[in-house]
């Protein structure tokens, strides 16, 4: 919690916003949110387009937050991180486990995607 306080301390400071790099972006965001102190907090891609410093810092902030994260990510290598992962295909839970079971799944679900595809393109 130290680390949101000097986080959220420090934004009033900030007059150039645009100036901020993605990672600084997504931890003022983080402790923002954070500052609200509600029960869940959805992150959407949180380490999307970061360099791999700020990712870390912001994959350790999502793992010392009490609250319950949902996150919506791609990044396979960040999931592993978590308690649980679901799969979705076309908007309906198809995996839903802990993330070595559920990351292989997806990888399995893409393949099979692109060799169907593929019949397609070939055509």
């Amino acid at each position: 919690m130290k680390f949101y306080s000097a986080m959220i301390s420090k934004i009033s400071e900030i007059t150039q916003f645009h100036l901020l790099s993605g990672g600084q972006k997504q931890l003022v965001a983080i402790s923002s949110v954070v500052a609200m102190k509600p029960d869940y907090i959805v992150f959407d891609e949180p380490t999307t387009l970061l360099d791999l410093r700020n990712k870390r810092r912001v994959t350790q902030v999502i793992e010392e937050l009490s609250q319950t994260a949902i996150i919506v990510s791609h990044d396979l290598e960040f999931l592993k991180k978590f308690d649980r992962v679901l799969v979705f295909d076309k908007g309906e839970i198809v995996v839903d486990d802990v993330p070595f079971v559920a990351i292989k799944e997806y990888i399995k679900k893409c393949r099979d995607w692109l060799i169907s595809s593929s019949r397609y393109l070939s055509a």
